[in-house]
């Protein structure tokens, strides 16, 4: 192909980005911004939505997890989703953020369990009476030098290959490759002490944050960093062009002054 037709090409597949739709695949989300939490059980404990965030305001108990079912803040929302993207904010307080169990059967859950200064990533067991039962740390926990405070977004995927990454502010903090659990019932936020949050949940059935060489991509950037691939090829397809033109002109112009 000559570099105009590349050039024609990648105008081509530009113009196809910008028409193509972006896809979506939301099963569920939550903003709590109607002031409730709606589609919502709570197992324990008590949470307010009325700040349009899902606030624990009960003391509960620090003594971390002990149970789904009673001594901490626990709430849950139906949700069969296995392979797709798991995003949402974490308010963390002193006593951590809470334990986020983003797939759940009875008997057995993946999750993250969110202290001050650690995001562990977790597949336990469940035994009768909700209480967490064995398990292994699926992988190596991420830990940052400044302990959490306030706000933390995090972004969890997982492929239909078992790859579960774990995203915190947008940078890689931790993952692991695990199929024991095929199925989901539930998303299950569990808050130890008062004053920890959740909102702005989002819950698909795509991969919808991806690495890159500059870092996380939304799904919904893909267009943008599409563009500027094309964009950059097309550049340096001229470029190419140009400089052969030139050196095309040269080789004549040595040729008639021979003749």
């Amino acid at each position: 192909m000559s570099s105009l037709g590349l050039v024609g090409s990648c105008l081509l597949g530009l113009s196809l980005i910008w028409l193509y739709p972006c896809p979506s695949g939301v099963v569920w989300s939550d903003n709590f911004d109607d002031g409730d939490y709606d589609g919502w059980s709570v197992t324990s404990g008590m949470f307010l939505a009325e700040t349009n965030t899902l606030k624990a305001v009960s003391e509960g108990s620090i003594e971390r997890y002990q149970s789904i079912s009673e001594g901490s803040n626990v709430v849950v929302h139906p949700s069969t989703v296995t392979t797709g993207t798991w995003s949402f904010d974490v308010y963390v307080t002193g006593d951590g953020g809470g334990e986020i169990l983003f797939m759940m059967v009875p008997g057995r859950t993946y999750m993250i369990d969110i202290t001050s200064d650690n995001i562990y990533l977790w597949r336990r067991g469940i035994d009768e009476e909700g209480r967490r039962v064995g398990g292994v740390m699926l992988h190596f926990p991420y830990i940052v030098r400044d302990p959490f405070s306030g706000w933390q977004h995090i972004d969890i995927t997982r492929e239909g290959n078992g790859r579960i990454r774990v995203y915190h502010g947008g940078k890689w903090a931790t993952g692991a490759y695990d199929t024991l659990l095929t199925t989901s019932q539930s998303f299950v936020y569990i808050a130890p002490s008062s004053g920890m949050a959740l909102d702005n949940i989002v819950v698909s059935n795509t991969i919808d944050v991806f690495l890159s060489p500059v870092g996380r991509i939304d799904r919904s950037q893909w267009r943008f960093w599409a563009a500027i691939m094309i964009a950059a090829i097309t550049v340096a397809a001229i470029r190419i062009d140009w400089i052969n033109r030139t050196n095309s002109l040269d080789a004549q112009n040595k040729d008639d002054n021979i003749d």
